[in-house]
């Protein structure tokens, strides 16, 4: 869901930054999200990508689902539908999903539809001994049917997992087999708006984009950085946001 949240929070940064430049309104910015899929955050309640889809609508921003990006030549930006006019656009962000590297393919390994490699329920390879692949590159089966989601929540616990079994291969303990079970998701949509599910139970507004921090907050390795972030975000809620960031003054480095 990334594309969702680096538009919905550049957007409300924008929107904060205006009070810097007392001669441009809200209506003078245009944002545009593409989404491939036919809804917004496909695997969550229908329920959250609707209220998703409004809160975005709500800020002026057009959202077009079932669309792909035809060309993007010179700041001018086509899409794959002839209902919607190219328009010219000074910051473009595009976001896509993982898939394994290439190296993955050269190993001979056993690979699925989608070039990840095969593993069982103990992250091992099926035919290859004291072979273990985990995160993006594997193919691991999910205790409740179909593939686990390569998210980070599943790649730190998989890595738990296949360094116990790695060990009870040279003697040092037994193999465990992963079972592991979504905490829930949570997507933010800039200051105060998000939606989250944990199993069953869904949350929108205020709540979830608290819930959202929360767990962020909690995954930050470190008390000193966790104490850092908590500092920064109270400040955030008294004063107004930072619109400036002195550190990245410089010209970037062209892609090669």
């Amino acid at each position: 869901y990334a594309g969702v949240e680096a538009l919905a929070e550049l957007e409300s940064l924008a929107r904060d930054a205006l009070r810097m430049y007392p001669k441009l309104r809200p209506n003078d910015m245009r944002w545009v999200l593409i989404e491939a899929q036919r809804t917004l955050l496909p695997g969550l309640e229908p329920t959250l990508a609707e209220y998703t889809e409004r809160v975005l609508r709500k800020r002026n921003i057009e959202v077009y689902t079932e669309s792909r990006l035809a060309s993007c030549v010179d700041g001018v930006v086509t899409l794959d539908r002839s209902d919607i006019e190219p328009y010219r656009s000074e910051t473009i962000v595009w976001t896509a999903g993982q898939r394994p590297s290439p190296f993955v393919a050269d190993l001979g390994l056993p690979l699925d539809d989608r070039s990840r490699v095969v593993v069982d329920e103990y992250l091992a390879v099926p035919g290859f001994p004291a072979t273990y692949v985990i995160g993006d590159a594997a193919a691991v089966p999910d205790p409740d049917g179909g593939i686990c989601p390569a998210t980070a929540q599943h790649a730190l616990r998989q890595g738990r997992v296949a360094a116990i079994n790695a060990a009870a291969d040279l003697g040092v303990g037994s193999r465990t087999p992963f079972r592991y079970r979504n905490r829930g998701l949570a997507v933010t949509l800039g200051r105060w708006r998000g939606t989250a599910q944990v199993k069953r139970v869904s949350f929108t507004g205020p709540l979830a984009w608290w819930m959202g921090r929360s767990y962020h907050l909690l995954m930050l390795p470190g008390l000193g950085r966790k104490a850092r972030v908590v500092s920064d975000w109270t400040l955030s809620l008294v004063f107004p946001r930072d619109v400036s960031q002195l550190g990245s003054l410089q010209k970037p480095r062209r892609l090669e």
